[in-house]
């Protein structure tokens, strides 16, 4: 007879696995890609409760009074009628990049559910979301900042790894940050290969 937890851990392996609460935070940079590729492939279980999401900061354009009468030559009326336009293709955008995280997944046999959430600070919005939804890990890619970058910025991760209430997982980025953003045609390539 096994004591104890030593009991629990011997007979794991016959039962189902418990099914898990898993948000990778996704952006259009290429090391959330990279991050989403290593958590299909490393991470998910089918039981796995999936929710892909992404927050995407509004901060509306403020604009000198000279300025703002000059936007009626570009076709707004206002300088509100600027932001709600520019609102519109933010969401939009963060629609189509997700959709296509969600499809990618779906072809590898993962289901997953979308959140887009606009806020005005990223890593808050993270933490807060993984705490009313009660999340079991969050996981997100590190751009690779450097010091100075996470010094005056704050790095994402960084604040998601003290702040989350659940276990952070960060997958460390091979690209430059130099590389950017992905193009909607590239995204996650190596996952679509691999299916």
């Amino acid at each position: 007879e096994i004591p104890g937890q030593c009991a629990a851990f011997a007979h794991a392996g016959t039962h189902q696995m418990k099914s898990r609460k898993v948000a990778v935070a996704l952006d259009a940079y290429k090391c959330s890609c990279q991050a989403f590729n290593w958590c299909a492939e490393n991470l998910f279980r089918k039981n796995d409760d999936i929710i892909l999401l992404h927050v995407y900061d509004h901060k509306p354009i403020e604009l000198p009074d000279d300025e703002v009468k000059k936007l009626k030559g570009f076709g707004y009326l206002s300088l509100d009628d600027l932001n709600e336009g520019a609102l519109k293709m933010k969401e939009r955008k963060a629609q189509e990049m997700m959709r296509e995280y969600t499809n990618t997944l779906l072809k590898m046999g993962f289901e997953a559910d979308m959140v887009i959430i606009k806020g005005e600070n990223v890593k808050v919005e993270l933490c807060t979301y993984a705490t009313e939804s009660k999340i079991d890990l969050l996981a997100l890619g590190n751009r690779g900042l450097g010091v100075v970058g996470r010094t005056f910025l704050g790095s994402v991760c960084d604040y998601c790894v003290h702040n989350a209430p659940c276990p952070v997982l960060v997958v460390k980025c091979t690209c430059s940050e130099v590389e950017g953003k992905i193009s909607s045609k590239s995204m996650c390539n190596k996952v679509e290969a691999a299916t």
